[in-house]
């Protein structure tokens, strides 16, 4: 049911971005020229076989996890067999709970993302862990350059598991492990050569750079969070504000606020009820297998805590290893299908979510019915759309680009446009004055840097306001539905 939700769920706009620079990579053969977002090559390279296998939409979008899902699914089965006297059956439920539990509402497991791959990645890891043979940690080392070259702050459960890694090495042979830190950071070291060498010679470098380094840390510093207490506020109120605060990197104190609200609005927290209850009950698995997996778990929690946002799908990374460590605790006697059945019940809520969604969705699919505001606004708009025709999204969600489909917009997506330095949005400002959209959409509400001024029977006039941009011209109302709405270019204005 859950692999099944991957291929019907509309298109997020995680997705769509993602979906949407993979189809401009294979089109231009670069991913910092052509496009703009702080994302790692890796997500695209990744990402292409599927786009170029199904397209770039839902069906390439579900078909990479489901790959990804069944990837863990499989990595835990192996690793619960290896644990011992871990029956079949009990593999089987747990490495199905992996796989399933990433895809629900609750954790807003209806996107392609970076994490798609990082926690498949991180399994991998742990796997090569299991053997700890130099190869192995060469292996590791070069899917943890991996992952960084995703999304840096997903190496966080990475490293906490290499180092435990080390610290297991050191205590076995009583002496610093040089042999497996130098094979992890050789891995590593192949990695990023290889990576920076192909972008070196097919795409740019320093456009990397720009934007998976130096750009988040502008962003992040452009609108540090507010901690605001006294005064008449509510005892609630403050405590919504210090929750707001834990976003601002400026104060790094506040962070780990985010962890335990975050655990609780995404159902996660009856995991760690079970695994408080094993240590007092069990104490602590101190094998290999266990002891790398708690790393994962610290990893991810620490991962969760410095995001730059209080999204909920960061805590889906924490998801395989609760499983995994829950499934290897010690046991004794009949605790085998009791702890089967306490786990199914902590995924409770989770797996309420995946079956509302599908009881939604599945039926709604079959009869035709668009599920989202761009779908609608796709299937009103073929009737008028001209190939070629480029269109100017006002929002975050870009799906209209791959669902009529239509061509790329500008690098800098409108969303960002806030975002980047004032040379970037003077260069956007004079493409659009220079060569206008022949479409302008979005939807109510929208989240965007740019915004529709006025129709006007002029030519189009681009102007900066506060960061933002406003776009006016011979733009009519043309069509509307769903919340959602298009403007086309008058083209007899003067």
């Amino acid at each position: 049911m859950a692999l099944l939700l991957g291929f019907v769920q509309p298109l997020t706009s995680d997705t769509s971005v993602y979906l949407l620079q993979t189809r401009t990579l294979l089109e231009t053969g670069n991913r910092y020229i052509d496009s703009h977002d702080s994302k790692g090559p890796l997500l695209v390279w990744l990402t292409a076989p599927a786009v170029r296998l199904f397209g770039a939409g839902a069906a390439a979008a579900g078909a990479l996890r489901a790959l990804s899902a069944l990837g863990i699914a499989a990595i835990l089965y192996r690793l619960i067999r290896a644990g011992g006297d871990r029956s079949r059956h009990t593999a089987i439920h747990f490495a199905a709970l992996a796989a399933a539990l990433p895809y629900s509402a609750i954790v807003w497991g209806d996107s392609l993302r970076p994490e798609t791959y990082a926690i498949l990645l991180t399994g991998l890891i742990l796997l090569l862990g299991q053997r700890g043979t130099p190869v192995a940690a060469f292996a590791a080392g070069a899917l943890t350059g991996a992952i960084l070259f995703l999304k840096s702050i997903l190496i966080l459960p990475a490293l906490v598991m290499l180092a435990v890694w080390l610290v297991l090495e050191q205590r076995r042979h009583h002496a610093w492990p040089f042999k497996s830190a130098i094979c992890l950071a050789l891995g590593a070291l192949l990695t990023a050569t290889l990576t920076l060498g192909w972008l070196a010679r097919n795409d740019s470098v320093a456009g990397w750079y720009r934007q998976t380094v130096e750009w988040p840390a502008e962003f992040r510093d452009a609108a540090p969070a507010t901690v605001e207490t006294g005064g008449q506020n509510s005892f609630v109120t403050g405590l919504l504000t210090l929750y707001k605060a834990s976003d601002d990197p400026a104060r790094p104190w506040w962070m780990p606020i985010k962890v335990p609200v975050t655990l609780l609005r995404t159902g996660i927290w009856p995991f760690f009820l079970l695994v408080i209850g094993l240590l007092l009950r069990k104490g602590m698995s101190r094998d290999r297998i266990s002891l790398l997996t708690l790393g994962w778990i610290v990893g991810a929690l620490l991962e969760l805590c410095l995001e730059y946002r209080r999204w909920a799908y960061p805590a889906a990374g924490l998801l395989p290893p609760l499983l995994l460590w829950i499934a290897l605790a010690p046991k004794s006697g009949a605790d085998e299908g009791r702890r089967i059945g306490l786990v199914w019940l902590c995924a409770s809520i989770l797996l309420a979510g995946i079956a509302a969604e599908t009881a939604h969705l599945v039926p709604a699919r079959l009869r035709g019915t668009p599920q989202s505001p761009y779908e609608a606004l796709a299937l009103a708009m073929r009737p008028h759309y001209q190939p070629g025709n480029t269109l100017l999204v006002l929002d975050n969600n870009y799906a209209l680009h791959l669902l009529l489909p239509a061509p790329a917009p500008p690098p800098i997506l409108s969303l960002h446009v806030a975002m980047v330095n004032p040379e970037e949005r003077e260069t956007l400002r004079q493409r659009l004055e220079i060569f206008p959209p022949t479409w302008i959409t979005s939807k109510n509400p929208a989240y965007s840097g740019i915004r529709f001024g006025r129709d006007q029977p002029e030519t189009v006039a681009v102007r900066e306001q506060e960061g933002a941009l406003i776009i006016s011209g011979p733009y009519p109302a043309f069509l509307s539905c769903s919340n959602a709405w298009a403007r086309r270019l008058d083209i007899g204005a003067p």
